[in-house]
């Protein structure tokens, strides 16, 4: 609503437990699971879940590798997300990391609303579909939703997953 809210709980939902302990923190919890599975986003849920901020995906390479990877986890995972806000009848601030990968290979120096999204890759495709969705979710006010088309995405330090923009995770 525009307010400041204090944070009274964060919830840090990944595939995997961070490979770099986080601060310790009473309002802080981490939970692993699988994002495309509508029981487990359920559960991660409940009636006092103000915002959320969908940083899960498949990245890049992945996702062109493996176009049912990417399907399930990027477009599946986005929809059991946003269809566990509507089981708990909640409307939360939904902040959604897109990918300029939206606009494909021909990108403007200057991009503006005006600039078209004609993607190139599987993922720019499951990207683009996401910020569908959420434009049809916020539309019907199921959630308050917003896309942000970022250049890359600093990727969790480890093993590399195929993200193209990976190399910027190696500093």
């Amino acid at each position: 609503d525009g307010h400041d809210t204090p944070i009274t709980e964060v919830v840090v939902f990944d595939v995997a437990p961070p490979q770099i302990p986080l601060p310790k923190d009473e309002r802080l919890s981490i939970v692993t699971g699988d994002i495309s599975n509508p029981e487990t986003m359920k559960k991660l849920l409940d009636s006092r879940t103000s915002s959320i901020f969908h940083f899960a995906g498949v990245v890049s390479g992945q996702a062109e590798a493996d176009l049912d990877l990417g399907m399930r986890i990027n477009i599946d995972g986005t929809r059991a997300l946003l269809d566990a806000c509507r089981f708990h009848d909640i409307k939360p601030r939904f902040v959604f990391s897109s990918s300029i990968a939206v606009y494909g290979e021909s990108l403007p120096s200057i991009v503006t609303d005006d600039t078209p999204a004609i993607p190139q890759t599987s993922y720019g495709v499951q990207k683009v579909c996401c910020e569908h969705i959420i434009n049809d979710y916020t539309r019907r006010k199921l959630i308050d939703g917003r896309s942000v088309r970022l250049p890359t995405v600093i990727i969790r330090p480890g093993k590399p997953n195929q993200g193209v923009g990976q190399w910027t995770s190696s500093f």
